[in-house]
């Protein structure tokens, strides 16, 4: 469940941890976005990246802030942190909630010092905290404000006209779809499954443990499609800075498993890693249906673009890691590739755990759901819509947020279109 808090000022932001806007800024790169990004370097200097800007002009960023939001009795907590580590001459606050269907007020909660009532105002809810000489609280404070009695499954809109440009405004909407249970769906024993194993081999996976684990989860979802007839062909791929195989095997072959164990067993990891070359991994075994990369996703090798994988992207792809937390790995690759793909990634902490063993086969097993596209339907003005591409959605009770720019006064109508077991929904 998220929600969103857009911060309005000449730049528009949220401050975040360095590692985390890192992260986040390359994986809208490498989704063909091109964000702005603002870093406090000292005291109330800034540094910025955000073009292009024209001589003489200026241009606004929009930053949207998601958390994940409490949901107890269809009652929705928000909470907002409020950090700072100096007595602050003036704190001033407002908070703006859009008007939901069931016409009730939100309340703030917890903090009294900064609990002020909402009250409705064009349309919306308003409350303003105004406070001087803030002293410095160990920790962190934060503000609690709690949404009533609002279903789950009900949308939430809200449309702000933009400072700058009367004539358009932002809108955000907010929804959660129909998504699957993991009891709804149930193996095809019909079906044939054809799956491809990328095995990483580098220097960075020379402590043993992690990929004996990874043998060890292989094996448990091996048996648990042997135990339900389902027919699969196993094609082995081993690489580094070059790629050895395939080599083939069939399930249902009575020293599959073996075979196959011992020889992952008996690998040496050594040499640098280029995922790059697994790019053209599809015209060798065209008829992949899943891909298993076994791999931290570390690149040491090549330098070309994330475009490189759209063609490897066509299937599933589901990355296993059984690296600790504190180990080196590429974090916004694996988002890349299993976004893009409609896969998922499976931690040390799922693999480890045995009694995870029967999720993670669901998992893999379960259709994964993805927002396609949005329609406008009236003919009317509407741009910068995100997210602009499709995207695979998370199936523990997330809400689906669309946010753009449309044109006034013209009302819109869209269609949201997304893909859930396989079939379209809209």
């Amino acid at each position: 469940m998220t929600f969103m808090i857009c911060f309005v000022a000449s730049v528009d932001g949220v401050v975040v941890e360095k590692e985390k806007a890192r992260v986040t800024f390359e994986n809208e790169v490498r989704n063909d976005v091109d964000p702005g990004l603002v870093e406090m370097i000292q005291g109330n200097t800034f540094c910025t990246r955000v073009y292009p800007i024209q001589h003489g002009g200026t241009r606004t960023v929009r930053v949207i802030y998601q958390d994940q939001v409490k949901v107890e009795n269809n009652n929705f907590f928000f909470n907002i942190p409020i950090y700072f580590t100096t007595t602050l001459n003036s704190l001033n606050i407002s908070l703006f909630c859009a008007q939901a269907s069931n016409h009730d007020q939100p309340e703030v909660l917890l903090n009294a010092k900064l609990k002020q009532p909402f009250v409705h105002s064009n349309g919306k809810y308003c409350s303003e905290f105004h406070q001087v000489n803030v002293q410095q609280l160990g920790g962190e404070r934060s503000i609690t404000y709690m949404l009533n009695n609002l279903a789950l499954e009900q949308p939430i809109y809200s449309v702000e006209i933009d400072p700058d440009d009367h004539s358009e405004a932002y809108f955000a909407l907010s929804y959660m779809p129909p998504l699957p249970q993991s009891n709804e769906v149930k193996l095809d024993s019909q079906k044939t499954m054809s799956v491809c194993i990328l095995w990483d081999a580098s220097f960075s996976r020379t402590n043993v443990e992690n990929p004996n684990h990874e043998i060890n989860m292989l094996k448990i979802i091996l048996d648990a499609w042997k135990l339900n007839a389902i027919n699969v062909i196993l094609a082995l791929v081993i690489f580094q800075n070059v790629v050895e195989g395939p080599n083939t095997f069939q399930l249902h072959e009575q020293l599959c498993w073996p075979k196959l164990s011992q020889f992952l067993t008996d690998l040496s990891y050594d040499g640098a890693t280029n995922l790059f070359q697994l790019a053209t991994i599809s015209t060798i075994i065209p008829n992949a249906t899943h891909y298993f990369l076994f791999s931290d996703c570390l690149l040491t090798i090549g330098n070309d673009g994330p475009t490189q994988f759209n063609q490897l992207a066509t299937k599933l792809i589901w990355i296993l890691n059984a690296n600790f937390t504190h180990e080196p790995t590429n974090v916004s690759l694996i988002k890349h590739l299993i976004n893009l793909s409609s896969g998922g990634y499976i931690t040390r902490e799922k693999i480890v755990t045995e009694n995870n063993a029967n999720e993670i086969v669901q998992y893999i097993d379960r259709p994964q759901p993805r927002y396609i596209s949005t329609d406008i339907i009236n003919n009317a003005s509407v741009h910068d819509i995100y997210s602009s591409h499709s995207i695979m959605l998370a199936t523990d009770a997330e809400r689906f947020i669309l946010v753009g720019k449309m044109s006034l006064p013209t009302s819109v109508n869209i269609a949201i279109n997304f893909m859930i077991l396989n079939e379209n929904a809209s």
